[in-house]
């Protein structure tokens, strides 16, 4: 039930019965993906919501890393275990991170904040890529474990850089910052 550029309609009207959704992503980039009985037991006027369904990028050496974004920086596969452009990052972590393989100059760091202002915010900004996760976690000692969420999960729209506000830091004695980033 998609239009004629394989959008799904925001509110489709299904008969009864149970149904399986497929994914199939064109251009052959990702797998195709079925969810058997992705509706089923709905009753009239039910409202079902399948969330947000991530699809795995097509990756035939299994090196972790999508054949697609190969073929764009090298041609074909790569280890992934290379530093092609010697910037201290795998070629597997530019692919993890968004970052251009082939540049030395294009590293995913943000900046350390500045001290709080008057009111106790504090921004934390860094490098995004389109269609990346990204994930802030705040922390008082660099060398606790206990590292709780503060920001996120958030999806970049495209690439660009992204601040991120913290406030009431005025209590706080340290704070710590750690930016994830999830698999695309």
């Amino acid at each position: 039930i998609t239009d004629a550029l394989g959008v799904f309609p925001a509110d489709a009207i299904l008969p009864l019965g149970g149904w399986d959704a497929v994914l199939e992503p064109g251009g052959g980039d990702f797998h195709e993906m079925t969810i058997t009985n992705a509706v089923a037991g709905a009753t009239r006027g039910d409202y079902i919501d399948l969330g947000i369904i991530a699809v795995t990028p097509v990756d035939l050496n299994t090196n972790g890393v999508a054949d697609v974004w190969e073929e764009t920086f090298f041609g074909g596969p790569v280890s992934g275990e290379d530093d092609f452009d010697g910037d201290g990052l795998s070629d597997a972590e530019e692919y993890f991170v968004g970052t251009d393989p082939t540049n030395a100059t294009s590293v995913f760091s943000f900046e350390p904040p500045a001290m709080p202002d008057s009111n106790g915010w504090v921004n934390v900004c860094w490098p995004v890529s389109g269609g990346r996760t990204y994930l802030v976690d705040v922390n008082e000692d660099l060398l606790s474990t206990n590292w709780l969420a503060a920001f996120g999960p958030w999806v970049a729209p495209s690439n660009g850089m992204y601040c991120w506000s913290e406030s009431n830091l005025v209590s706080a004695s340290s704070r710590v910052f750690r930016v994830n980033v999830l698999l695309p």
